[in-house]
């Protein structure tokens, strides 16, 4: 394997080699660029129909998280937070496996499985929720900003995509480690803090489609202009 992974390697670069202009997702996918195929990238977000999203200015005294049931998700650390806290949490996923199973298994009564639901569904959790948990390492994901959409603040791990996404203090507040006693911290922090939903949903607009397409587009034209 080893031998097979490194001709791979020389294979994918070579190949980078021949594109003309890179776009990346985030500034963490563009260190990303840089460092493995040396080369520069424009970053432009992908966007979401903020519009689409319901907006609650009154929120429900529940967590809520939403994700694949896969080991790099975190799930099973969100669960661990949750059964030592006694505090009520929505976990909502589409994947039924072995460890969906074991992790539903070993929930408490705080805990509430959600399998399978709507994209109206999805929302409207998103909307009533006290707040959004965002446990795993991502270069860039769009559900947080899904969950700001709605003006419910973030609890993030501090690292890499969260940290372009999510403004500490106005939109939610981060984590320092994918610990139990870290993620408890924050939500106790968390509690003991105010914020404008509003502003929140306001910050979400940023990440729109339509910022998206403008900038993409305009990107392509001044490539094709030089």
């Amino acid at each position: 394997m080893p031998k097979i992974v490194h001709k791979l390697r020389q294979w994918d670069f070579i190949a980078a080699q021949r594109v003309d202009f890179f776009v990346a997702n985030s500034k963490n996918t563009q260190r990303r660029i840089k460092k493995y195929y040396g080369r520069e990238s424009e970053v432009i977000y992908p966007g979401l129909d903020i519009e689409n999203f319901p907006f609650y200015e009154e929120k429900k005294d529940y967590y809520f998280y939403v994700a694949r049931c896969i080991p790099y998700k975190k799930l099973d650390l969100i669960v661990e937070v949750f059964n030592k806290n006694k505090k009520k949490l929505i976990i909502a996923t589409n994947t039924d496996n072995k460890l969906y199973r074991k992790l539903k298994k070993k929930s408490l009564l705080n805990i509430t499985w959600v399998f399978a639901p709507t994209r109206d569904e999805i929302k409207k959790l998103y909307a009533e929720a006290r707040a959004f948990l965002f446990p795993p390492e991502e270069d860039f994901w769009l559900v947080p900003i899904e969950a700001m959409a709605t003006g419910t603040p973030i609890i993030a791990y501090k690292k890499w995509g969260s940290l372009e996404s999510v403004v500490e203090c106005l939109t939610g507040i981060f984590f320092e480690n994918q610990t139990i006693t870290s993620i408890n911290k924050a939500i106790e922090d968390f509690e003991e803090m105010h914020f404008n939903h509003q502003k929140i949903r306001e910050h979400a607009k940023n990440f729109d489609k339509k910022i998206f397409q403008e900038k993409f587009l305009s990107f392509i034209k001044e490539k094709v202009k030089n």
